[in-house]
């Protein structure tokens, strides 16, 4: 039987011919990590093919850039993680939670303006001296002699 030649072989992607965090790019990794020395770190993330690594490969290094403080950095790993595995359930995840944060405008709620009511107060006030009153934009809701008997607890 002919043995195979290198054009008739199966390319097998690194993940099913070593156990994550085994291969020496890995290590690597791990140990620039490990040491706290977040620029060999960085050269190392950017200097590798993480297509011919595993999406557990990429999340492994994603979690390492964020235990050094490099959200940039594990956010490009997800990023470049999820073009090469976009299947990959965790990298799905890690992308979501890495995404930049989103400012949503809100505006202030309308129609609280106090002048109205402010103004109704001064002209009115001493026609109600002691009593609880309610006023709302400018008109009188109610008037009590106790907050109990008000039309507030009714």
């Amino acid at each position: 039987m002919a043995q195979p030649t290198d054009r008739t072989q199966t390319m097998v992607p690194a993940c099913q011919t070593s156990p994550t965090l085994q291969r020496p790019e890995c290590i690597a990794l791990e140990d620039a990590a490990a040491r706290a020395d977040r620029q060999t770190f960085a050269l190392l993330v950017r200097a590798l093919d993480w297509s011919a690594l595993c999406p557990a490969d990429l999340t492994r290094a994603s979690d390492l850039a964020l235990s050094l403080d490099l959200v940039p950095l594990a956010r490009e790993l997800v990023q470049q993680g999820i073009r090469v595995f976009p299947d990959d359930i965790r990298l799905q995840q890690a992308t979501a939670v890495l995404a930049p944060p989103v400012a949503i405008e809100t505006r202030p709620a309308q129609g609280l303006s106090l002048d109205a009511s402010q103004t109704w107060l001064k002209e009115h006030a001493a026609q109600y001296k002691g009593q609880w009153i309610a006023v709302q934009e400018g008109t009188l809701l109610g008037a009590a002699p106790t907050l109990h008997t008000s039309f507030l607890t009714t």
